[in-house]
């Protein structure tokens, strides 16, 4: 992807104001969680902080979390395949990565509103960064 193509993307989703969507529009809406008797599948808005879960081989990871059991190659938001690295128990993992090699349960640590603040941050960043190298071509 061009510098070009890049900015248009980024421009673009501010313009078309998806904040409830991730960069890649990969958006988990429901999540399974581990709970005391057993475990229940939930929207991802009914995650909180604490709550344990239970991402799939294949899932993508709904909310931020820090890896409490198992390990797996996962794709970071925004990436290809080619950029899948091994996380294992006390690894970081952000909303949007894609597990693809093994189930993890993780503990979350950032919800709802917190998440989308970080993330317009960050394309707000990125946005102001491809405006710059655009301008200095």
């Amino acid at each position: 992807m061009g510098v070009a193509d890049a900015w248009a993307k980024v421009k673009g989703f501010f313009e078309t104001d998806t904040r409830s969507e991730t960069w890649t529009g990969v958006e988990p809406r429901h999540a399974t969680i581990i709970e005391k008797g057993g475990e229940r599948r939930v929207r991802t808005e009914e995650i909180h902080a604490g709550d344990i879960v239970r991402v799939l081989r294949g899932e993508y990871v709904p909310v931020d979390g820090v890896i409490i059991s198992g390990s797996s190659f996962l794709n970071p938001a925004n990436t290809n395949a080619r950029d899948a690295r091994r996380l294992k128990v006390g690894d970081v993992v952000t909303r949007g990565s894609r597990n693809r090699y093994a189930e993890i349960l993780i503990r979350a640590t950032r919800m709802g509103r917190e998440q989308v603040e970080s993330q317009n941050l960050m394309l707000r960043a990125q946005l102001n960064i491809l405006n710059h190298m655009r301008v200095s071509m």
